[in-house]
C-alpha cells in the first residue's frame, strides 16, 4: 500500500516509454488509491486507447464502478470478457468480475450464468465457487451456499470468504457455525497482519456485522 511509491515509479516508467500500457496501469491504479479519480479516470482512458484489452477494459468497467454506473461497468467488464482467453484464470477472473456486477444490480441468473461459465473455462475457480454461493445464499438455499464456501475457502482461505459464510449461517440461525466461521476471520486477520497485511477496513466491516 506504498501508493505514493508506485505513482512515482510508475511515472519514472513512463518518462523512459510513454506507451507503455503496464505503467498506465499501474500509475492509475495509485491515483485510485489516492483518491484522485478524475486524473486516474483519465489514465484508465489513455491505457485503453494504448492497448485495448482485459487489463484496461477492466480498469474502466472499475472506474465506472466507483463512479455508480454499474450496467456502462458491465459494459466494459464484457469486453474485457471477449478479449480474454476462452480458457485459463484470465478469463475466468473477467467472468467472475461480470458476474459480481450483475449480482450487485439484483440480477442473480445472469451473475450465476457468469459464474458457470468461469468454472466452466477454470474448474474449481474459488472466486467462482464464492460468487455462486453468494447467488445460493439470496435465494435461501443455506446449504448449497455453505458447501460453495467452504469449498473456497479450502483453496484458498480468505477472510472475505470466511465473513460470508458466518454471515450465510448467522442469517440462518446456526449460530455456533456462525460464530466458529467467525472465530476464523479474526485468525486469518491475524495472520495477514503477522505477514504485513493492512486489513484495517476489511476488519472494521466484518466487525460491524
Amino acid at each position: 500500500h506504498r501508493f505514493q511509491e508506485s505513482r512515482r515509479l510508475a511515472q519514472r516508467a513512463l518518462r523512459l516509454n510513454p506507451y507503455s500500457a503496464e505503467a498506465l496501469g499501474v500509475l492509475g491504479d495509485s491515483l485510485v488509491e489516492l483518491g484522485r479519480y478524475d486524473a486516474a479516470f483519465a489514465t484508465f482512458d489513455r491505457m485503453a486507447e494504448t492497448k485495448p484489452g482485459l487489463p484496461s477494459y477492466a480498469r474502466i468497467a472499475y472506474a465506472r464502478e466507483l463512479k455508480g454506473r454499474i450496467s456502462s461497468a458491465a459494459a466494459a467488464m464484457a469486453l474485457a470478457v471477449r478479449s480474454a482467453p476462452a480458457t485459463g484464470e484470465g478469463g475466468a477472473w473477467a467472468l467472475v468480475e461480470l458476474g459480481n456486477l450483475r449480482f450487485n444490480s439484483g440480477r442473480l441468473r445472469p451473475a450465476e450464468r457468469a459464474y458457470d461459465e468461469a468454472l466452466a473455462g477454470f474448474p474449481d475457480y474459488h472466486r467462482a465457487q464464492a460468487g455462486l454461493a453468494r447467488v445460493e445464499a439470496a435465494r435461501g438455499h443455506t446449504d448449497v451456499a455453505v458447501a460453495l464456501y467452504r469449498d473456497a475457502l479450502d483453496a484458498v482461505p480468505l477472510p472475505e470468504y470466511a465473513g460470508r459464510l458466518a454471515e450465510t449461517l448467522a442469517a440462518a440461525g446456526r449460530d455456533d457455525e456462525a460464530r466458529e466461521a467467525y472465530e476464523l476471520v479474526d485468525v486469518m486477520q491475524r495472520l495477514l497482519e503477522s505477514n504485513g497485511g493492512r486489513t484495517e477496513l476489511e476488519t472494521a466491516l466484518v466487525d460491524l456485522d
